[in-house]
């Protein structure tokens, strides 16, 4: 998300501004003609949320139901290697895209809104063996297995640590001063409905009671090793590895982190 605000110019306003819509307002991406094939066979299904509706696809099959939770920005679409993988292993897929992403309803939203839509879903749609979450989809993940949701497995795909810290870094790119950067945290929750110690590791870690595998480039510019780690030094049985000059979105393409993962959804089954 850091890495989304270096990318748009100031507008009008205080400072914080921008940096506050670069954190909640999310820019529609392309599908991308490779993931067509496999969304031919998926089955579509939007489900009430909040008022409005979450868009979602599965794929009929008899194994283990696996739910993508996809990054800022991003959408459905972008699991279709991962979607392909986990059907030739076996499993059953379920695919969401978060509020204001993809088809589903909403233009604005919230990590913490995020959340509530992977803990909604699990209401709806569980129960889920596994949860796959890259970037805000891994903490909106940790969110709702902080609230409630259960599942046997996790993998955290460069993931965050802290919601203060997405927030620090990206006023820091801003150059903001001390003043706005308070300025700025109060709007976020004040949008967000939460606190942002509720995205911290004391309020989430409540939820690390399964086996999970964390995926992270050491050389990630947007979300740094240095989260995983921290993740890490909380969840007793998390294990780290370490997927090499992919950065933060490629890695979503690399055959030795899709090959990690089935390898232990395989060997926690």
């Amino acid at each position: 998300m850091a890495e989304a605000f270096s990318q748009r110019p100031e507008k009008a306003g205080r400072p914080w501004h921008s940096v506050f819509r670069a954190l909640t307002l999310p820019r529609s991406a392309p599908a991308g003609e490779p993931a067509a094939p496999v969304f031919e066979r998926a089955r579509p299904l939007a489900c009430a949320f909040e008022g409005s509706h979450l868009m979602t696809y599965q794929w009929d099959a008899s194994g283990p139901q696996v739910l993508l939770v996809h990054g800022w920005e991003s959408q459905s679409a972008h699991w279709h290697r991962w979607i392909d993988a986990l059907l030739q292993a076996g499993y059953r897929v379920t695919s969401m895209d978060l509020p204001a992403h993809g088809r589903s309803g909403g233009h604005s939203t919230t990590v913490v809104q995020a959340g509530r839509a992977v803990l909604e879903l699990g209401r709806q749609l569980g129960p889920f063996h596994s949860v796959i979450g890259h970037s805000m989809g891994s903490a909106a993940s940790l969110y709702a297995f902080a609230h409630g949701l259960r599942a046997a497995t996790s993998v955290h795909i460069a993931g965050p640590a802290s919601l203060v810290g997405v927030i620090e870094r990206a006023a820091a790119l801003a150059g903001l001063s001390v003043e706005d950067l308070a300025d700025l945290k109060a709007a976020f929750e004040a949008k967000a409905q939460a606190s942002l110690d509720s995205m911290e590791l004391d309020a989430l870690s409540v939820g690390f009671d399964h086996p999970a595998l964390l995926l992270h480039d050491p050389e990630d510019k947007e979300i740094p090793i240095a989260d995983a780690h921290a993740l890490l030094a909380r969840w007793d049985t998390g294990r780290l590895c370490e997927v090499h000059e992919v950065g933060h979105r490629r890695i979503l393409r690399s055959d030795l982190a899709i090959a990690s993962a089935l390898s232990f959804l395989q060997g926690s089954d």
